[in-house]
């Protein structure tokens, strides 16, 4: 399946990416699982990333793999407003585009504050 992933990197393109606890997670995230977080749509995964602020460049990235999970409620709190998705093999990332952060609305959903972002294709 593909999936896409974001990132302000912009050097992970064409390299593997190897499962990882995120240092980035929603308060009572999961600590345990080794895993790269995607989304089966870019939306998708820009609502699970809330670090991002206006003016930030954002690099999104897709992969494949047929080796994933999808986290219970339990283990990411929005996960079913999200579509993330667990990756739990190295994967390869290949570059997909590049956005910019123009505006960005906090919204509570189903009791999850949730990102939403206005962005340009840079």
């Amino acid at each position: 399946m593909i999936f896409y992933h974001v990132s302000k990197d912009p050097h992970i393109s064409e390299t593997v990416v190897y499962p990882r606890i995120p240092t980035y997670r929603m308060e009572g995230e999961d600590q345990s699982v080794p895993r790269i977080c995607v989304s089966p749509s870019i939306l998708g995964c820009l609502n699970a990333v809330d670090q991002l602020e206006v003016n930030d460049v954002v690099y999104i990235y897709t992969c494949e793999s047929n080796v994933f999970c999808q986290p219970s409620c339990q283990q990411v709190a929005d996960q079913h407003l999200t579509g993330e998705m667990w990756i739990t093999e190295a994967v390869k990332i290949e570059y997909y585009q590049q956005i910019i952060i123009k505006e960005k609305i906090m919204r509570e959903v189903d009791g999850c504050l949730i990102p939403y972002y206005i962005y340009d294709v840079k």
